[in-house]
């Protein structure tokens, strides 16, 4: 209610869920729901007491999303990633799944920087190279592994910067990271 801000409107998809990164994508907002619950479209925003429409993308999971060079980007099934250039709602839309690190260390965050996709996981944080392989930026603090480790992962100021449990980090487009403190953000 934006007289007093409050809700007037939940969405719950059930104790399954788990609202991870949702990205806009050709103009339309989708919803990523954890590897248990397919992904959702934002389909039609109404003025409350009305609520908003969803369209449920069937078979498509996803942990995280974001956005690389036109394409939308998902983690999902712990450790695997997949792009889709059109109508994200559609299964077979989704292109191969590539491995992307330790299999059993879960996504925790995707994010655009540059042109390349960013992903970052409970042992650190990756990027892609050219033949699709997985570079870990920050391996020597892989082995502080936490579930919350890259929740948060963005680029701001022509940096990307990657929260982890061993200090926050700051990543730059030619391949280097350092830890930072508040007085270098």
């Amino acid at each position: 209610n934006p007289t007093d801000d409050s809700l007037s409107e939940t969405y719950d998809k059930g104790a399954t869920a788990i609202g991870g990164q949702p990205a806009i994508f050709n103009n339309k907002a989708y919803f990523s729901l954890g590897d248990a619950v397919d992904m959702q479209e934002l389909t039609t925003v109404n003025t409350p007491p009305t609520d908003d429409t969803f369209t449920t993308a069937t078979g498509v999971k996803a942990l995280h999303m974001t956005v690389v060079n036109d394409l939308l980007w998902r983690g999902f099934n712990t450790a695997q990633v997949s792009s889709c250039s059109t109508t994200p709602t559609t299964s077979g839309n989704w292109g191969s799944a590539y491995p992307f690190g330790d299999p059993g260390k879960k996504i925790t965050s995707l994010a655009e920087y540059g042109r390349w996709l960013y992903m970052g996981k409970e042992d650190g944080a990756y990027s892609g190279d050219e033949e699709g392989n997985a570079k870990q930026l920050l391996p020597e603090i892989r082995v502080i592994t936490d579930s919350t480790n890259c929740h948060g992962m963005t680029v701001w100021h022509g940096y990307l910067f990657i929260p982890h449990k061993g200090g926050l980090y700051r990543h730059t487009i030619d391949g280097g990271s350092r830890p930072i403190g508040p007085e270098e953000a």
